[in-house]
């Protein structure tokens, strides 16, 4: 636990774009319950046996008569029902995607920010060591610790704000 305190109020500075990460993958999570699957009722109102929308008696009483609107809508026009169908899903799949990348750009942002920060640190803490420690200490060590392990930090970075 104190390893995450630590990364934390490194990781503070960017609190704005971890922020904005996260705003934008509560976003796609909420896209995403807008699919296919969601949009089964309208196909079904256009081209199934039954015209109309079929809806679950308690999503139908928590919409009041937007069913019955758009059923109106669904039996006026199907294909321009349909269009405005595929456009509202390409909509729906390009805000997704863009809302992902935003994400993935804004926690790799962090991350590379982090491990230049961490490397920078390190370098400087090895200026302060003496000539002692670097004749007992392998080089293949320091520069593990120097890449490596700064770059674990930087991939913790992203499993901490995404999955903590």
């Amino acid at each position: 636990m104190p390893q995450y305190l630590r990364l934390l109020r490194r990781a503070w500075p960017h609190r704005w774009r971890i922020a904005c990460s996260l705003v934008c993958v509560v976003l796609v999570s909420l896209l995403n319950a807008v699919s296919l699957a969601s949009l089964q009722p309208v196909f079904d109102g256009l081209f199934g046996q039954r015209r109309g929308l079929s809806l679950p008696p308690a999503l139908a009483g928590l919409l009041g008569d937007l069913p019955a609107r758009l059923d109106g809508f669904l039996q006026g026009d199907p294909l321009r029902a349909l269009t405005l169908l595929v456009v509202f899903v390409v909509t729906v799949f390009l805000l997704k995607g863009g809302l992902a990348f935003v994400d993935a750009y804004q926690m790799k942002w962090v991350a590379e920010r982090l491990q230049a920060d961490l490397r920078r640190d390190i370098y400087s803490h090895l200026h302060t060591l003496s000539l002692a420690y670097f004749t007992r200490t392998p080089t293949g060590e320091v520069m593990a610790r120097t890449t490596n392990d700064v770059q674990l930090v930087g991939s913790s970075v992203t499993d901490l704000f995404r999955n903590g």
